[in-house]
């Protein structure tokens, strides 16, 4: 309850799980009548009274201006959760049930009520719809275990209580927010940024991410409530984006109409009361220089304030250490970085960071940008994953696991290793010619020899048996592996409890 003892009145961010829409495709016109699911868990609040953003626009990775508009429309026919085994109806405003970019610009938040969603619960959801005008529509980057769809040429609307959902003819068109009244009045967060902050590569395979379908460090440090406030957030992140996409307002035009039109919803208050930024890696180039990337920055949380509130407190996140290797990640001596870019402490990477939280990350109140007032707080999540705090920084943590191939790899996403790793590690197999390939561990089964059903991120080649396999944080590229963002979310819980979020 609020400090009257009564409950949140206003729309305010609520949900994990939701995403930006990062790709657009044309639907299947054969097959005009839908049902589709979102798999989501709910807050430390009951709700029953909460909307639920549909996009008619995507994101690309790629270019300044990368809000891409959808073109087709849709009328939905009901929507309902399972709830206790049960299947149940939610009541759909008057006049949400259409959905299109003719009318609805950038999306619509559909407001919903007539069932209570329990707190702390996840929750399959299930959308019957009717494509009502032919053209692109957007998918989201990323799913969820149980989430499916189907399609027909008649109502697909019986399946709204019943039935399986086995992928035949699916289009589906998912939700990409939730907002709901009612809670104790804790923050509500928007975050900003990149693929990082969106996830990636947690969000490779349902298999990685958390019991609640969450998965990013930033929003797996916000939803865990064990010695904390579980804190819901709006995500806003998009794989392959920078700051100086948003920081410009037109590109982000899309993604601003969305919190104002959730702000509408409350009469002109806000549905977040504090800003985080990731954003800041993709724009480590060769040309990039520290005061160009902070001016990025600056426009980025500014944007963010013309709509939600020019007092909204922000919070920027510090970049993490991206190194490459020449062994595999088997030792921090042989990490090494392509671009001075990267290099403590004369790098841009670090520069910044050091603008951003201060010259160890702690948060130093004469930072440039906490002292002119862009952000009032900092996070610096590679404290908790790089080699050291020192003038290792700008390394990779070793981590223990290590095994060998306990047969020949030929092809395909099967690797027999010696010793079992965990679901979600992040594994270097040692190739001919002292190359490198990564795949992340999605299933493990067996008592020894492991077989493992693994996901390769990028090329691979064939591997006799005893190649040395060893876990890494982050594999050979820039995002982390899904256990390094669950130590990268170590951050985010010691920055809630220095909020006094618990």
């Amino acid at each position: 309850m609020m400090p009257d003892g009564k409950p949140d009145p206003r729309y305010r961010a609520a949900g994990t799980r939701f995403r930006q829409a990062t790709l657009g495709y044309a639907y299947n016109t054969a097959y005009p009548y839908q049902v589709d699911s979102q798999v989501f868990a709910t807050g430390e609040w009951d709700i029953s009274e909460f909307a639920l953003f549909f996009p008619a626009f995507y994101n690309a990775p790629n270019g300044l201006m990368h809000e891409i508009a959808t073109t087709a429309a849709m009328r939905i026919e009901g929507i309902s959760f399972l709830i206790d085994g049960s299947w149940q109806t939610a009541t759909i405003a008057a006049g949400d049930e259409i959905v299109g970019p003719r009318i609805d610009g950038a999306g619509k938040w559909v407001r919903l009520s007539g069932v209570t969603l329990p707190a702390n619960t996840l929750i399959e959801m299930r959308k019957a719809f009717q494509f009502t005008r032919e053209g692109t529509i957007p998918r989201d980057p990323a799913a969820a275990s149980g989430e499916s769809g189907r399609g027909g040429a008649a109502s697909m609307a019986s399946y709204l209580t019943t039935g399986s959902l086995n992928n035949t003819n699916s289009n589906a068109w998912r939700a990409a927010g939730m907002i709901a009244k009612g809670g104790d009045g804790r923050p509500s967060v928007v975050v900003v940024g990149d693929s990082i902050g969106a996830g990636a590569d947690q969000y490779t395979s349902s298999a990685y991410h958390s019991p609640r379908a969450e998965f990013g460090y930033v929003a797996l440090g916000l939803d865990e409530n064990t010695d904390t406030k579980r804190i819901s957030s709006l995500n806003l992140c998009v794989p392959g984006q920078n700051p100086e996409a948003y920081a410009n307002r037109e590109a982000i035009s899309k993604k601003l109409e969305m919190l104002a039109k959730a702000k509408a919803l409350n009469g002109g208050v806000s549905p977040v009361d504090e800003i985080i930024c990731q954003h800041g890696t993709n724009s480590i180039n060769g040309s990039i220089t520290t005061p160009a990337l902070l001016g990025y920055l600056r426009g980025t949380i500014g944007n963010i304030r013309s709509v939600v509130g020019e007092t909204v407190p922000a919070t920027q996140i510090e970049m993490i250490a991206y190194p490459g290797s020449t062994d595999g990640y088997a030792t921090v001596e042989n990490q090494f970085h392509p671009s001075p870019q990267n290099v403590y402490p004369n790098g841009v990477r670090w520069q910044a960071n050091a603008a951003i939280g201060g010259p160890d990350g702690l948060g130093d109140a004469s930072a440039p940008l906490r002292a002119d007032g862009t952000i009032q707080h900092s996070i610096a999540p590679w404290r908790y994953g790089s080699a050291d705090t020192g003038n290792g920084r700008d390394k990779l943590k070793v981590l223990p696991f290590a095994s060998t191939l306990a047969a020949e790899y030929a092809s395909g996403s099967t690797v027999s290793l010696v010793n079992e790793p965990a679901v979600g590690d992040y594994l270097s197999f040692g190739a001919p010619g002292g190359s490198y390939h990564y795949a992340i561990v999605r299933a493990v089964s067996g008592s020894g020899p492991y077989t493992c059903d693994v996901v390769w991120q990028g090329g691979r080649t064939a591997k006799p048996a005893g190649t040395v396999v060893r876990a890494t944080m982050h594999g050979g590229g820039l995002h982390p592996g899904p256990l390094a963002h669950v130590m990268y979310a170590q951050a985010i819980l010691d920055y809630k409890r220095q909020r006094g979020w618990v």
